[in-house]
């Protein structure tokens, strides 16, 4: 069984994963009430999602994006969902 990792990213500009293949917009109600600027939903598998760590830190360090969601979420969560 393949369980994908799901991560949200919230950015303050417009199209900043338009490069990416597995990137939807999505909608969402954010925690501690953050506002949803330009949401997200990127899907990977986890094998990828290890080995691409370093990269998407260092993009994810970038000053527009404002939050990174469900990163720590546990894979078992997401299969028994």
């Amino acid at each position: 069984v393949k369980v994908p990792r799901v991560i949200y990213i919230n950015s303050r500009t417009e199209n900043v994963m338009s490069e990416a293949n597995a990137v939807k917009i999505a909608t969402r109600t954010l925690p501690r009430r953050r506002q949803c600027l330009h949401l997200y939903q990127v899907t990977m598998e986890e094998k990828e999602f290890i080995k691409n760590m370093k990269q998407l830190g260092q993009f994810l360090a970038r000053p527009d994006i404002e939050g990174v969601y469900e990163t720590q979420v546990p894979l078992m969560f997401r299969f028994l969902k």
